[in-house]
């Protein structure tokens, strides 16, 4: 399994046929508008979303999804991407991609 950190641009990416199967991806928390609509306009990912803008996806609920087997993960900070998760996705989850920002 290869684990990617950095842009979750890289996250997104395109098949040329449109034959293959769509890719799952998990997104754990909602993006900024625009950064959201694009996302979901790529048509050969199925993105699965915690819509809850209050609230960080449970736990339960992200080892479900990661067990139902998803090949990338979108995360915030809130969420721990551990073992546990790294197990549970097994080798289907091909990126682990973070949104954060900041300065120092």
């Amino acid at each position: 399994m290869r684990i990617l950190f950095g842009n979750p641009s890289r996250l997104l990416f395109r098949r040329a046929m449109s034959s293959t199967p769509k890719h799952r991806v998990l997104l754990t928390r909602r993006l900024p508008p625009q950064a959201q609509a694009r996302l979901e306009s790529i048509q050969d990912i199925d993105l699965i979303k915690w819509d809850n803008p209050d609230t960080p996806i449970p736990r339960s609920d992200l080892l479900k999804h990661v067990k139902e087997g998803v090949e990338g993960l979108l995360v915030l900070l809130t969420e721990k991407i551990d073992e546990e998760v790294l197990e549970a996705a097994g080798e289907r989850l091909k990126v682990v991609s973070t949104m954060s920002g900041g300065f120092s």
